[in-house]
């Protein structure tokens, strides 16, 4: 709650959100606007070079004033009070299902830590952005929870989770592991249809179309920029920045350089083993090990491989905050989870930018940013709740293990005694 306030008064003072928000004061809202120009324009996928699936452009007509978007998507902002207002409504809807289903589970911190999610960094973020992240959470919270009773209803908010974030069909795979097979095939049917009936209502966006784009995407972002690091979830981008033309060794010396790039693959790479690991000797035991644990995993692995933005951690922390404050895991997790939902960071040396106008105050700024502590923190806080959901899973193994154990000893212990094997009289 104090960076939440220190970034109000940020903004009050000098006219701009503060770092870690993005850097271009001009942008807010644009991750709903730009995409929301092209769902009532052509060229969606082959000259714009949409990475969105056909969801999000179906979704967006009907969320927006199509009637804004005939010069471009700048224009549109300030016209678009049906998106604003849509993007505002979500924010709001998201904290409401995130309270509910946070309340099912234990009544005394669902408010508390609904409103660590509703105000933390990652929604903040998304939030400014006016990311479509934000009805996907709505949909991602309805499926991961008990708010909804019906199994074909849950399985229409797995379906549109998927279709916004398509990553997130990596969250099916506890079902195989735990070999719910009607639930995997309800859910991943439902977001195949769901996928075909926007793909005909938008006429477009096909898996070949996505992919050609996301690889174009990645080829602009592979050369290691500050920018890729700015709001980064994965150490990926930070070896990818230290093996750049910035001169960053210049600050920090060249021999704890070399250090990090060896050191830090190594170290994504035993956390991607380890959860892996996890799920085959939780294929072997179905059961042993809960769903939220596995899904959880999931949702770090993600961050912590892929860096997908900033915002996309909000998906992880809502499983981090269904953990009770019980054992040193736990609580060093949930720890974790609120060190990075705070809105705030501390620069090492700055990045000079040129002067922005800022949508927000209407003011001509100059940002101060630069590379900064949560940089290196917020990757490494990932990896601690990675580690420590695979160490929730060995340890629901081992006790799994011992258990079955204990039940074919008291089993053995009843059988009738052989015959041969009874004591003899005398």
């Amino acid at each position: 709650m104090a960076s939440v306030v220190h970034v109000v008064w940020w903004l009050l003072t000098k006219g701009y959100l503060p770092q870690p928000f993005i850097f271009f004061s001009f942008d807010t809202f644009m991750d709903w606007h730009n995409p929301g120009y092209w769902a009532h324009n052509p060229g969606t996928y082959d000259v714009w070079q949409s990475v969105y699936p056909p969801i999000s452009f179906v979704f967006l007509r009907l969320f927006s004033d199509g009637a804004c978007y005939t010069s471009s998507a700048i224009v549109a902002r300030d016209c678009d009070l049906v998106g604003r207002t849509s993007i505002l409504g979500f924010w709001v809807l998201s904290g409401v299902v995130t309270f509910l289903a946070l309340r099912r589970i234990d009544r005394s911190t669902a408010l508390l830590r609904a409103t660590a999610l509703m105000l933390g960094l990652p929604m903040l973020y998304g939030l400014e952005r006016g990311n479509l992240l934000i009805p996907c959470y709505v949909a991602f919270v309805l499926a991961h929870s008990r708010i909804l009773k019906s199994a074909r209803l849950k399985w229409l908010a797995h379906a549109v989770a998927i279709n916004f974030k398509p990553y997130l069909v990596l969250t099916l795979l506890p079902l195989i592991v735990q070999r719910r097979w009607r639930w995997f095939e309800g859910a991943g049917i439902a977001t195949l249809v769901l996928y075909l009936i926007t793909y005909a209502m938008q006429g477009g966006g096909s898996p070949l179309d996505i992919a050609v784009n996301t690889q174009a995407l990645a080829a602009l972002q592979s050369s290691g920029s500050w920018s890729d690091i700015y709001y980064a979830t994965s150490f990926s981008s930070m070896v990818r920045f230290i093996n750049s033309d910035f001169p960053i060794a210049y600050y920090t010396g060249s021999k704890i350089l070399e250090q990090l790039t060896f050191f830090l693959p190594l170290l994504m790479r035993a956390s991607q083993a380890a959860v892996v690991i996890c799920f085959v000797l939780s294929f072997l035991h179905p059961g042993a090990i809960r769903a939220r644990y596995m899904t959880g995993a999931i949702c770090a692995m993600i961050l912590t491989s892929s860096s997908p933005s900033g915002y996309a951690q909000i998906f992880l922390l809502f499983f981090v905050f269904m953990e009770p404050w019980r054992g040193p895991t736990r609580i060093t997790m949930l720890i974790s989870a609120y060190l990075v939902s705070i809105s705030y960071d501390y620069r090492i040396f700055d990045v000079l930018q040129p002067y922005f106008d800022s949508w927000l105050t209407g003011r001509s700024v100059q940002m101060e940013v630069g590379v900064a502590i949560g940089q290196f923190v917020r990757p490494a806080l990932l990896l601690v709740i990675q580690f420590g959901y695979v160490t929730l899973m060995i340890l629901s193994l081992v006790r799994s293990v011992r258990r079955k154990r204990a039940r074919e000893a008291r089993r053995v212990s009843l059988l009738p005694m052989s015959p041969d094997l009874a004591p003899s009289g005398g």
